[in-house]
């Protein structure tokens, strides 16, 4: 095998790069075909890394803990009891069917070993034979986006970042069976619900020989694409955060709609720092779009301001009628009953639907004001304080006037990591501030006539914010709280840490 792929180091490097931690486990799932000889070949697996959570339980159960608003979860296919199909290794027929947790360091010695010698080694040290080639790179993989390997990890509820290893040869078999274990198993679809694995895909590239090798996302993710009611007046997204590692403020939805025959009708980006957000700490949220309604399908994609692509939706259709038809056995009568709307809207709809569409943006959009402008007798200390919850890492302030009023640091209540402060004033902490936890450190500009900044920022990982005044003004006159771009924040952290580590600041 080339040794490109199968060493410890290259491992450990792509390990790290998918952003697997010691901490994680995984979960294989694999399906074997059995050969001539009566042995093992591999036909398709997949070694995802998540939480622990996710490796204890089985894939139906960790379906319903991450995406517990996900109306699509409540088919009786998933009702599966607790504690089973975790872990089993079944054989039915010609074909296996194998699930086992690991941790990091078994992992990266189990991947070796198989990227090396060809054999895949099951819990008991039975192998399963699989000549595993080189991946082509670090790959993403989303959930609603068809794509070969997004047919391995079918149940994992979230986007994944990873590598795939193609089989080589690849399979002559045909399309894998589906799975119909007849003990405790839901009726149908077990290969996707038990394995994560979709062995014949109604749409979409087919399921590839290999193993995929990932790591679930942790910061933004799509939970749930719905339509709302009468009419599809709006198009909810369902969105769920780890708050530790972004916030709403520093995601963006971009949602494209077009024809049935894939002609662009409307695209449009929103900031939800643009809109009205709950306060940080939510983990999930709907976010009601604006629609051109009827008869569209559309395309969905979740940023970071950074450019950065989180999640993504491809061909969303929405069921706008459903129609049952009921005839008796022997008869000749039947009826046909249809619920909801199915006919192709007219030119007039479709205009007064845009018209609309652009009418509800402009609203949505005003709904955020109030979290961007700070009139005159608004709480904007308490507005900020909320904004200001949502630092990670460690704070940090450059303000030439916080703290000439002690009433200035109640900003920080919320906070919840460490902080740094630059400021112009030299007075005293209160005394509820030294004691503190996590601690403020607070310096100020001590050899020039004035600070060499006048804008004030609050910056922490990845995100921040400038506000046109100090906290003791905001409220008094009219100001701004506008959201930093993350390359702005980066170089004004740079410049913050420059003046941190001078001779012209002094501690408090």
């Amino acid at each position: 095998m080339p040794e490109e792929h199968s060493s410890r180091a290259v491992l450990e490097d792509l390990f790290g790069r998918i952003g697997v931690a010691a901490g994680d486990r995984g979960a294989l799932t694999l399906i074997a075909r059995r050969a001539s000889d009566g042995s093992w070949v591999l036909e398709c697996a997949s070694l995802v890394f998540g939480p622990p959570t996710m490796s204890s339980r089985s894939w139906p159960q960790w379906a319903r803990i991450d995406r517990p608003n996900s109306r699509h979860l409540d088919l009786g296919v998933y009702r599966v009891r607790e504690g089973d199909w975790r872990s089993f290794d079944r054989i039915d027929g010609d074909y296996r069917y194998v699930r086992f947790s690991m941790n990091l360091g078994v992992a990266i010695d189990w991947l070796a070993r198989a990227t090396s010698t060809g054999e895949l080694r099951m819990r008991g040290g039975d192998p399963v034979a699989g000549v595993l080639t080189a991946p082509e790179g670090v790959i993403s993989v989303f959930q609603n986006v068809a794509s070969p390997a997004a047919q391995l990890v079918a149940m994992a509820q979230r986007p994944c970042t990873g590598w795939f290893h193609p089989l080589t040869p690849t399979s002559e078999a045909d399309l894998l069976p589906e799975w119909r274990p007849t003990k405790g198993a839901p009726p149908f679809n077990a290969s996707l619900t038990l394995l994560g694995i979709v062995p014949k895909p109604l749409w979409g590239p087919p399921t590839p020989r290999g193993l995929f090798v990932g790591r679930l996302r942790r910061r933004a993710w799509i939970t749930d694409i719905r339509g709302s009611q009468p009419d599809f007046a709006t198009f909810d997204v369902g969105i769920r955060i780890e708050p530790d590692r972004t916030s709403l403020w520093e995601l963006a939805i971009d949602l494209e709609e077009t024809t049935i025959g894939g002609d662009l009708l409307m695209a449009r980006r929103l900031r939800l720092a643009d809109v009205a957000l709950p306060e940080h700490g939510t983990r999930d949220v709907t976010v009601r779009l604006p629609t051109i309604r009827r008869k569209v399908t559309r395309r969905l994609r979740l940023f970071e301001l950074d450019g950065r692509l989180l999640d993504a939706a491809d061909n969303v259709h929405l069921a706008e009628a459903v129609s049952i038809s009921v005839s008796a056995i022997g008869g000749k009568g039947a009826s046909t009953s249809t619920i909801g709307n199915a006919s192709m809207p007219t030119l007039a709809e479709r205009l007064g639907a845009l018209d609309q569409l652009e009418r509800e943006y402009r609203d949505l959009l005003q709904t955020g004001l109030p979290g961007r402008i700070v009139g005159r007798g608004d709480d904007g200390k308490k507005l900020l304080a909320g904004r200001l919850a949502a630092a990670r890492g460690e704070l940090l302030v450059f303000d030439p006037y916080i703290g000439k009023d002690p009433s200035s640091w109640d900003v920080l209540r919320k906070v919840t990591v460490p902080v740094r402060v630059i400021t112009g004033v030299n007075r005293p902490l209160p005394a509820t501030l030294k004691r503190r936890s996590p601690a403020v450190a607070v310096r100020y500009w001590a050899v020039s006539p004035r600070p060499p900044f006048h804008d004030r920022a609050y910056l922490w990982r990845g995100g921040g914010l400038t506000v046109g005044t100090s906290p003791n003004g905001l409220g008094s006159r009219l100001s701004l709280i506008d959201l930093l771009e993350p390359a702005v924040v980066e170089g004004l952290t740079a410049l913050f840490n420059s003046w941190w580590s001078s001779n012209g600041v002094r501690a408090v």
